[in-house]
Formats: structure tokens, C-alpha cells, sequence
């Protein structure tokens, strides 16, 4: 059990100004879990507007002060984790005060059958279904136990479902809301042109619940060459860009204050999995009704050297 912390203080004063960040590509919106499928998450997370379930602090420390989930508890045996969801966080755009109805549909609708999600084949594996239990606590079903959950659920994990406003899937139908650029972060979006630019304005004023943004206005432009990119960082139509790393030295010359911020981690590779190294000439690994064996040699079907 984690005890129910004070809430965090509301920040106090406005924002000011704004940056741009230079970005290979901006995805169309798809804000409606079921029906993503590109793990376009992170970027509406990293430009403010939408919220995990669980947040961890700078030490990567799962923190309740600082989460929507402000207490969560793990059944004595097991088999579920039961949330109190924090009161007064508001959604963008009028939708109302994020409750446990919309954490509740915003997991299942994550797992449907038929979800396009990016993790819903992991989650499917492990999570069951999510229940209501009155306006401020849900739970979370366990098919099998899965130690990690918290970490899943977080904002240290990829592919996790965001809390969208259940209101505006019954107001608008799911198509539509879809394509509606909505959460609860602290920035709410303004502009939404795939292909092209966001911008998101500080919420409320910059008096968000969790955090006080530094800036007005972020400006995510769609810049997919690197040398372009360096160009716009160069004569300062960009504040952040992605750089090549032959690019960097230059740029630390040729504009003053410049730094280079180093990636946290690995490279995020879009990839196609398959079964198997479909380089190599045999596969390790019997067929679907037997287990994986190290020494199982055999010609793959479909090889060509």
C-alpha cells in the first residue's frame, strides 16, 4: 500500500514566451488508444498533453504526489490493484474533471479485442479488466501477475495507455474523438496539422496540477531532413533539434549558448518484427506446439542465400 499523499502545491504565475522543436515527423492525431498503432504516445506525452496513470520523479521513484493515481494498492494475493484516482484534475478544452470512469475506459478500450494499440498485445498477456468502483477509485484485474505493473503503467515504461476524457468519446463518437487532440497535461494543444506543425499552449494558464510549464507556447515543427533541421537550428528558426553527431561540433561554433543534451538510452527504432533471423539459414526453435530449443537445426523454409 502507498499512503495518500498532500496534494502537490498549485504553482503560482504565468508562463512566458516559447520555443520550437524541429521534429522528423509529425503523426496524424490519434488520441483514442484502440485505435492508434504507431507508439505515438510518447510524442503526445513529451509535448504536454496527455497523462499516464503513474508518474516517477527525477530519481525514477514512482511518487504518488506526483501522479493521477494518488494511492495504489496490491491485493493480498495478487490478484488486483486497486487506485485512488487524484480529484480536481481537469481535461483541456471543457471536458470536465478526470474521474475513474475515464481511467477505466481509457485501459479498456487500450485492450479491446481488436485494439490497434501499440502495446495491446503485451498488456492483453497480463491485465484484465478495469472496474469502476465509485467516482474516485478503480481496479486494475489481473489475468497473471505481472511484478512490473507499475512500471508499465508509468511514465519510466513505453506504449502505456493515456487517460482521455470518456465525455468526449460519448459527445462526439469514437471516430471523431479520435482526431480530437485532448488530455490532461500541461499544455493543451492549439494547432494539430500532421505533416506539418503543433503548437500547444500552456493550461490554465500555466497553473497545472503537476507542473508549471516554462514557456507560453511550443511550437513542433516537421522538418524530416537532418541537414534542414540544422539549418533552422542555425539561422534560429529551431531552439531543439535532433542533430547528427558529425553535425554537433560545428553547431557548438557557429551558435553561441548551443549545447548538445545526450539521449537518455537507446535508439528508438521503427522495425518490423518477424519469427525468427530471417538472414540466418536455419531456425532455433521447433514448431508452435514445442518449446524453444537451443540445438533444433533445420533448413527455414523460404531461404534464400
Amino acid at each position: 500500500t502507498v499512503p495518500a499523499p498532500t496534494p502537490a502545491p498549485t504553482p503560482v504565475g504565468g508562463p512566458e514566451g516559447s520555443f520550437t522543436l524541429a521534429v522528423e515527423n509529425i503523426i496524424p492525431p490519434l488520441f483514442v488508444p484502440a485505435l492508434g498503432g504507431v507508439g505515438h504516445e510518447q510524442d503526445y506525452a513529451s509535448w504536454g498533453m496527455v497523462e499516464f496513470l503513474i508518474y516517477a520523479d527525477f530519481k525514477e521513484q514512482f511518487d504518488p504526489r506526483i501522479s493521477i493515481a494518488e494511492q495504489w494498492t496490491l491485493a493480498p494475493d495478487n490478484s488486483k490493484v486497486t487506485f485512488k484516482i487524484r480529484k480536481g484534475i481537469k481535461f483541456h478544452k471543457n471536458w470536465g474533471e478526470l474521474s475513474a470512469d475515464d481511467v477505466v475506459w481509457s485501459m479498456n478500450n487500450a485492450i479491446r479485442t481488436g485494439s490497434t494499440f501499440w502495446g495491446a498485445g503485451g498488456l492483453q498477456q497480463w491485465m484484465g479488466p478495469w472496474v469502476k468502483v465509485d467516482d474516485y477509485t478503480a481496479e486494475m484485474n489481473f489475468k497473471s501477475f505481472n511484478p512490473r505493473w507499475t512500471l508499465v503503467l508509468s511514465n519510466l515504461s513505453t506504449h502505456q495507455p493515456w487517460i482521455y476524457p470518456r465525455k468526449a468519446v460519448d459527445q462526439l463518437g469514437e471516430a471523431k474523438a479520435n482526431v480530437t487532440p485532448v488530455g490532461s497535461g500541461p499544455f493543451e494543444n492549439v494547432i494539430y496539422r500532421a505533416s506539418d506543425i503543433v503548437t500547444v499552449r500552456a493550461f490554465n494558464g500555466g497553473k497545472h496540477w503537476r507542473v508549471k510549464p516554462a514557456v507560453e507556447f511550443m511550437h513542433i515543427l516537421e522538418i524530416p531532413e537532418a541537414l534542414a533541421r540544422v539549418a533552422a537550428f542555425r539561422v534560429g528558426e529551431a531552439d531543439i533539434i535532433a542533430v547528427p553527431n558529425k553535425n554537433i561540433a560545428d553547431l557548438k561554433k557557429q551558435v553561441p549558448g548551443s549545447y548538445e543534451q545526450p539521449a537518455r538510452g537507446t535508439d528508438w527504432p521503427h522495425v518490423v518484427y518477424f519469427t525468427g533471423n530471417y538472414w540466418a539459414d536455419s531456425t532455433c526453435g521447433g514448431d508452435a506446439k514445442t518449446s524453444w530449443k537451443a540445438d533444433a537445426k533445420f533448413p527455414r523454409p523460404g531461404f534464400k542465400p
